[in-house]
């Protein structure tokens, strides 16, 4: 499918971004039957060729392509040129979440666990709708059912910690490793607290951390 293109990048001299781009663009309309290209963690890309690669596929898509970017934070591509143009549709955190009927049919349907109203609108404030979360919660509950629901709690199990730590907190900066471990016994967490316990003087933005009791929250 993408031969001329191989063999370009191949060679002992690499053409530029803009000559990969045209070549990879040709390959890939020569492809009759629809297909979809899935780039995830696109957050971890810092290189701007890519970026300039990415985004003349983007200004000029093969009829037949379904490009899906994921990523933690919007990519440096011209989104805003491509949502005037119809041509983009974006997936935020608030559309991810889940309502608080699907978490219930979630927990009780899906996961196939027995929780009152109660236990669920509890889950549901902690969580806060977030579908691994839930998942993992849910995984925690069937080896403890006569577990108390409370923030702690959760904060504490192994399944969600593991999770926060291989997924989250093991690809953050340095930097910001460390500013989470030096703060981490903090409930609440404002600038000139945070420049007492690290030592840094720098501003966090307002954000909201899972950490520390399942929540903490950064205040500017």
């Amino acid at each position: 499918m993408v031969d001329n293109t191989l063999a370009a990048v191949s060679g002992a001299i690499l053409p530029s971004p803009s000559t990969i781009a045209r070549m990879l663009l040709n390959d890939l309309a020569a492809v009759e039957q629809d297909f979809v290209l899935v780039l995830d963690d696109y957050q971890v890309i810092h290189n701007q060729a890519i970026h300039d690669l990415i985004t003349d596929i983007l200004l000029h898509p093969p009829r037949t392509l379904r490009l899906f970017i994921a990523a933690r934070q919007d990519p440096p591509l011209p989104l805003a040129a491509l949502r005037a143009r119809g041509d983009v549709t974006e997936l935020r955190k608030a559309d991810l979440w889940f309502t608080p009927e699907e978490t219930r049919r979630f927990l009780v349907e899906s996961m196939q666990l027995v929780l009152d109203e109660r236990a669920i609108a509890v889950l549901t404030d902690n969580i806060r709708g977030w579908p691994v979360g839930l998942r993992l919660a849910a995984l925690y509950l069937r080896q403890q059912p006569a577990v108390m629901l409370a923030a702690d709690t959760l904060g504490d199990n192994r399944y969600i910690m593991d999770y926060m730590a291989a997924e989250v907190l093991s690809h953050l900066p340095m930097a910001i490793q460390e500013f989470l471990i030096k703060t981490s016994f903090l409930d609440q967490l404002c600038g000139p607290l945070c420049e007492a316990v690290t030592g840094i003087s720098e501003r966090w933005p307002a954000a909201s951390l899972f950490w520390n009791g399942w929540s903490a929250r950064i205040c500017s």
